[in-house]
């Protein structure tokens, strides 16, 4: 059983768009649980990201010229990734537990307005462009 490599090009690019939406989504339920002390360690197995992950779909967004409305997650995982080594690996605590959590509810609520907003626009420049002479 041979897989065509139109269908890996197909798979690669529906796997660009679609996992930092379903990361995001990972890290959000993983914040709001260990906010409420459940720490359940497949979420963080599961949708935990590195820099180096992230960064390769971040590229593959560029290289396949995805919309900007697929790279708004990508930017929320990288905010909360940095927010969250710096509370760490700093001396000084910026944030106390409860304005870490609402910070990250407040980034999650802007990058999905965002998406929302760029994806609404995507899509009605692309139904009515065909119709402009």
């Amino acid at each position: 059983m041979s897989i065509s490599n139109k269908t890996l090009y197909k798979l690669e690019i529906k796997s660009t768009k679609y996992f930092p939406i379903g990361i995001a989504l990972l890290y959000l339920c993983n914040i709001i649980l260990s906010f409420n002390d459940y720490n359940l360690e497949i979420f963080s197995i599961i949708g935990g990201m590195s820099l180096l992950p992230l960064g390769k779909l971040y590229l593959d967004s560029l290289t396949f010229k995805l919309c900007f409305h697929h790279r708004i997650f990508i930017y929320y995982i990288f905010l909360c990734n940095l927010i969250s080594s710096i509370d760490v690996y700093t001396n000084y605590e910026l944030f106390n537990e409860r304005d870490l959590f609402i910070l990250y509810l407040i980034l999650f609520g802007v990058a999905l307005i965002l998406y929302i907003i760029f994806k609404r626009r995507y899509d009605f420049s692309r139904k009515y462009s065909s119709k402009i002479p």
